[in-house]
């Protein structure tokens, strides 16, 4: 996914995700992070812990998003990167920062990766037509408006998992 296309999600006319179905009457507690400069929140309680961890590329061999692959407390992390790398190369080996995100008793841990965290943020997710969206963004990304007025994208961790579990970070079209 392109820094200008996540950009266009945090303030442009896009919504759209489960996730906005089942929070669009209330206001949500998220944790905010910035992703390339563009503002992006995931629901607080699906939030385990900001921890920073080292991760292998696995490229060619794994799905776009996955930015790689890391060891922590014995476990297995698959890491999510929504940006793309400039001229489509990843370092074999590097440091993340990264929200480690869902189910401690799943099979796997993933993480998302960010480069900043900002805190804690009330938003309330909107609910648009999946036809409204710019570029080829994942049906898991989609917008909310803090209480103050801020625009920022909104990740349901459920179906990002879900997808990436399924086969591979499918788009809507």
């Amino acid at each position: 996914m392109s820094n200008e296309i996540l950009g266009s999600l945090a303030g442009g006319e896009l919504d759209g995700a489960e996730t906005a179905v089942r929070y669009a009457e209330e206001l949500v507690l998220g944790l905010a992070c910035d992703i390339a400069r563009a503002p992006v929140a995931v629901l607080l309680s699906e939030v385990r812990q900001v921890v920073e961890i080292e991760i292998e590329s696995l490229a060619p061999l794994v799905l776009p998003l996955v930015g790689g692959v890391g060891i922590r407390d014995g476990r297995a992390v698959v890491s999510v990167r929504l940006v793309s790398n400039r001229g489509g190369v990843r370092p074999a080996r590097r440091a993340i920062q990264a929200v480690l995100l869902g189910d401690p008793d799943g099979s796997v841990d993933w993480a998302l990766e960010v480069d900043r965290v900002h805190g804690l943020v009330h938003a309330r997710l909107t609910d648009r037509s999946r036809r409204d969206r710019p570029g080829r963004l994942p049906r898991w990304v989609s917008r909310a408006k803090t209480a103050d007025g801020r625009r920022l994208a909104w990740i349901d961790v459920d179906g990002m998992i879900r997808d990436l579990t399924s086969g591979g970070a499918e788009r809507d079209r």
